[in-house]
């Protein structure tokens, strides 16, 4: 109906007997079938072979697009989003059917916005039942046995499933029987059941039911030890000393079996931060054994925290025979601290703070908690500059944003003491150029900022001056398979930069025109934009001399979008940003070598010295700042904040670029425009290519992909002679 084809008969060969060889794999062919489509050839009318293997198969298209879902939530909502999952699934691995209670317990604002993105997403779908309120179950079985992801959270729950499904089956029983005290659990139970998290309302009411219940019971023997008689105080004595000596020797029993945990925890987590470091250098370097590296980081890492997790218990219950044991509440805030630092590391924040919470209740002197909140010293030192001021970025609902100045000097040297967390340094020069330097402070750290600035006249128009500093750079979902499958990014770890200048803006039509026009016939004619992707482009120079107007045609639909120069390009399915002018809006259709020969242009005339196509680390830190934020705003996207599949309600005839600026709300912290969505922009591998490799980069997402694509830690290859209607570029600069 399309007059689309594909291209061979084994590609759908392949497709069909991928259904044949796997019942119930409808499903799976249905989301390969989408992804095909949106990989077809505009201009050939075909979808690749290429294309089957590039989403990874059949099963890879499901996948590919659940991982997406999942990727584009907020830290708070990819954590609700596992345990809803999670709770989707039965213990022999088939769907389970639950009310809106069970999987947004309390009504949890994360559990509520990603349980609704994963409806939209089809991966849950909700059925009304005549009982009642609707109940939700994963969209089909396929989710189940192809989605990697969901496999290996049921994987790593495996070990708690029994311990959860016994306490399920407990509250049930405690609520069925009016809350007796009878049914409630004892302290080892508790002790076991302590490891548990994510837990619902149900099971919490239960466990604290159950600790009050534990309290009370030792609170009852304290008070009727209390009330004996005078007359009995002998044999009190007595058995007062054979109960101190029996509970002497069950602490020594917990602490004996705590030691050996704690020890092995210990040689876990040096072994889990070597293994890290080394990882990190590995991914900067670009290095093939990188990512076997990190599994092994993370498989110490888990060791680590079920060693020290394994010793707490053992600690806790100690304490439960005699809580005024100093050494054991020690040893107690000992193990918390580490269990803390393990899930710093982990990148499990919400664990970490119930962690620090628990600490405080153990750490008699304090020190501990204290070097929790330990305040960061910064020191800024910025020859040249007049005045320097420092605000910090607050989570305004996943946003961050910019709160008043907590620090300012009118010289050119500022020390301060801050709370750890994300900054944005504005230092403005004597003669009125203004840098910003955001930074995110570790507790306790003392960073230096030597921030010499350039003159005005040394930044050109249009250009932002970055100075040499350190950023986070990479993925922070703690989800690997989505990072290395979907966003081919390293997991998120510092590292530093040397100061550059990047463009505000990506470079536009009007850039490029002035570009061609200064070019040989020949060379204009091959410099020329031309895409033949998705929504396909063309710039074309009308009677072909170099004062003729040049005319832009865009292909979304049947029907093509033309406008010459200084005419208006209308688009006929929206209702906002529906006419542009199209010379401001940012240049595609060009390839990687196309973009560097643009760069050496700027170079070689004048009007960009030292231009050059940005790296792929420079990219990232203008993009995103320096506290490893999802998107240049924050970790939440709503449509209108860039220019992406959703903004124009994914109608193909409102399907184009913007104007560069278009969408001020995805500004990012160094003040650069359209870093999300618009259209991908070339730059620079890492490492870079050697000769005659035809491999480039693209980063930031376009109109036609949706927010995860956009991210800004993610990466697309691409053929380095591709002209795609959705690439353009955004230049860099080595300052003078």
């Amino acid at each position: 109906a399309k007059g689309v084809r594909f291209q061979t008969d084994a590609l759908v060969a392949a497709l069909a007997s991928s259904v044949a060889e796997q019942p119930g794999a409808l499903p799976l062919l249905s989301f390969a079938l989408a992804e095909l489509w949106q990989r077809r050839d505009l201009e050939r009318g075909v979808i690749p072979a290429a294309a089957l293997e590039a989403i990874g198969g059949v099963a890879g298209g499901l996948a590919r697009h659940a991982d997406a879902v999942i990727g584009a939530l907020g830290p708070a909502e990819r954590i609700a989003a596992r345990r809803i999952a999670l709770r989707l699934v039965t213990a022999d691995d088939t769907r389970a059917e639950r009310d809106r209670g069970e999987l947004c317990p309390d009504e949890d604002p994360a559990a509520a916005a990603a349980l609704e993105a994963m409806i939209r997403g089809r991966l849950v779908a909700a059925r009304h039942t005549a009982a009642g309120p609707p109940v939700y179950e994963l969209a089909h079985d396929s989710l189940i046995t192809a989605w990697s992801t969901l496999q290996a959270w049921c994987e790593g729950a495996a070990g708690q499933r029994a311990l959860r499904t016994r306490l399920a089956a407990a509250a049930d029983d405690w609520h069925r029987l009016g809350r007796r005290r009878d049914a409630l659990w004892n302290r080892a139970q508790l002790a076991e059941a302590a490891a548990l998290d994510e837990l619902s309302g149900g099971d919490r009411a239960f466990l604290a039911a159950s600790r009050a219940a534990a309290r009370d019971r030792r609170i009852a023997r304290i008070a009727l030890a209390a009330s004996l008689p005078a007359v009995a105080v002998a044999t009190a004595l007595v058995l007062q000393h054979r109960g101190r000596a029996a509970r002497d020797r069950e602490i020594a029993a917990h602490l004996a079996a705590a030691d050996p945990q704690l020890a092995a925890g210990q040689r876990a987590r040096d072994a889990a931060r070597r293994d890290r470091g080394e990882a990190f250098r590995r991914f900067d370097a670009a290095r093939d054994d990188a990512e076997p590296t990190w599994r092994a980081a993370l498989a110490a890492l888990a060791t680590a925290r079920a060693g020290y997790d394994a010793a707490a218990r053992e600690l806790e219950l100690a304490l439960l025979s005699d809580t005024t044991r100093d050494d054991v509440r020690a040893r107690m805030a000992a193990a918390l601290d580490e269990l803390a630092t393990l899930a710093e590391l982990a990148g499990d924040p919400r664990a970490r703070d119930e962690l620090v919470g628990r600490l405080a209740a153990f750490d008699t002197g304090g020190q501990r908690t204290a070097a929790w909140n330990a305040p960061a010293a910064l020191a800024i030192a910025a020859p040249g500059a007049a005045r320097i001021a420092v605000r910090g970025y607050a989570d305004r609902d996943g946003r961050l944003e910019l709160g008043p100045t907590i620090a300012h000097a009118d010289r050119p040297r500022l020390d301060v003491a801050l709370p750890a967390g994300s900054y944005a340094v504005e230092l403005t020069g004597g003669d009125g150029l203004i840098v910003h330097d955001p930074v995110q402070l570790a507790r306790g750290e003392a960073m230096r900022l030597d921030v010499p600035l350039p003159r005005a006249a040394d930044v050109p128009p249009g250009l932002v001056y970055v100075p040499a500093g350190r950023f986070l750079t990479g993925d922070a979902s703690g989800n690997d398979d989505y990072r290395v499958n979907f966003l081919a990014a390293a997991p998120l770890h510092p590292v530093t930069t040397a100061a550059y200048l990047i463009g505000r803006t990506e470079v536009t039509f009007g850039d490029w025109i002035a570009y061609l026009r200064a070019l040989s016939p020949a060379e204009r004619e091959a410099r020329r934009p031309r895409g033949s992707s998705i929504g396909g482009i063309t710039l074309r120079l009308d009677g072909g001399g170099p004062g003729e107007p040049f005319t832009l045609v865009i292909q979304p639909g049947v029907s093509p979008l033309v406008a010459r120069e200084g005419e208006p390009l209308v688009y006929a399915g929206r209702t906002a940003r529906r006419e542009i002018r199209w010379e401001t809006a940012p240049v595609s259709g060009i390839s990687f070598d196309d973009a560097r020969a643009y760069a050496a242009w700027l170079a070689r005339a004048g009007r960009v010295p030292g231009a050059r196509l940005c790296t792929e680390r420079e990219w990232e830190r203008a993009a995103r700042g320096a506290d490893g934020r999802i998107w240049a705003h924050g970790n939440r996207i709503d449509p209108d904040d860039a220019n992406l599949d959703v903004t124009y309600h994914r109608d193909v005839l409102s399907w184009g670029p913007d104007p560069v600026g278009a969408h001020p709300a995805s500004t990012s912290p160094f003040g650069l425009v359209d870093t999300v969505g618009n259209v991908w922009e070339w730059v620079e591998p890492a490492p870079s290519p050697t000769p005659g490799a035809h491999e480039a980069t693209v980063r930031g997402g376009s109109w036609f992909q949706g927010n995860a694509s956009a991210q800004a830690a993610n990466r697309e290859q691409s053929s380095a002679e591709i002209h795609s209607s959705l690439y353009g570029l955004r230049i860099c600069a080595t300052p003078r």
